[in-house]
């Protein structure tokens, strides 16, 4: 699960982590088995998120 180890390398809390796991499981499991792809973001839409504070 390469999106997990991003996460941590991110330091994104243990806690953190383990919720959006399991919402994305929760997505998986009820979803239609097929996105609409007009509703995904692109790369350069991802990469503008807020990245965690270091400190």
């Amino acid at each position: 699960m390469p999106y997990i180890e991003n996460l941590f390398l991110f330091n994104y809390s243990l806690y953190t982590i383990r919720t959006y796991h399991a919402l994305l499981l929760r997505l998986q499991r009820g979803g239609t088995g097929k996105m609409d792809r007009s509703r995904c973001f692109s790369g350069p839409e991802t990469a503008r998120q807020p990245r965690p504070v270091r400190m």
